[in-house]
This record gives structure tokens, C-alpha cells and sequence, in this order.
């Protein structure tokens, strides 16, 4: 094999270990974002009236707006395994489609595989 040959396949192993990476990282996001999301529900309960801003962005450093998405996610879809990996855009996208619809949508959609302008087309018809 030739020193360009081996370099290429070098290339080619290391990408796809990066793309590996990029896959466990990014259900790690997706965990997380629940996990914050139960965070902000809990923690809101305990702040008092009025610091619940200052609290967010002192702990979180986000804005109470980013706060209210995640916690949206969490009520709506976190206690469901099957929404576990979907990516945080197309669970915002999500977010729209009518209360205890979620299931259904899952399983006429494959929405791991759809792009988030697909899931949002989806969650219109639905």
C-alpha cells in the first residue's frame, strides 16, 4: 500500500471515529436537555417570587425564555423513553403538535430520520 493509500485510510478511520463521537455526544446533549429541564421544573418551585430570572441566568447562564423550552420538553416528553434521542429542534418543533398526540406521532413518523423542517411539516398536518 502506498503512503498516500495509507493516509487516506487513516483519514477515513479517524472520521469515523469523530462521527461516532458526534453520535454519542449529541444523545448526551439530548439526555442532558431533559435533565436541565427537570432542574429548572424543581429548582422554580424553591426560588422565590421574583429572583426566578436572576436564578436561571446566574446558574445557567441562559435566559429565562431558554429555561421555560426546556422545561416545556420535560413536562411534554420527558418521562417518555422514545423521545429520549430525538434531537432538541424537533422536540421544539414537537412542542406544537396537540396534547397526547406525541406517541402517534411517533410511530407514523420516523422522526430520527427526518430533517427538523420535515418534522415541522409533520407536526402542521398533524
Amino acid at each position: 500500500m502506498n503512503e498516500i493509500a495509507r493516509q487516506e485510510n487513516t483519514e477515513i478511520a479517524r472520521l469515523d471515529n469523530l462521527a461516532a463521537e458526534a453520535r454519542a455526544y449529541s444523545e448526551g446533549l439530548a439526555l442532558n436537555m431533559f435533565q436541565l429541564g427537570r432542574v429548572f421544573t424543581e429548582a422554580k418551585k424553591l426560588v422565590a417570587h421574583g429572583e426566578w430570572q436572576n436564578w436561571i441566568r446566574a446558574n445557567s447562564g441562559m435566559s429565562e425564555r431558554s429555561a421555560q423550552q426546556l422545561m416545556a420538553i420535560y413536562n411534554r416528553f420527558g418521562d417518555r423513553p422514545a423521545f429520549a434521542g430525538v434531537e432538541k429542534s424537533k422536540l421544539f418543533k414537537m412542542l406544537s403538535l396537540p396534547e397526547g398526540e406525541e406517541d402517534n406521532f411517533l410511530a407514523e413518523n420516523d422522526v430520527q430520520d427526518m430533517t427538523s423542517r420535515q418534522v415541522e411539516e409533520a407536526v402542521r398536518k398533524a
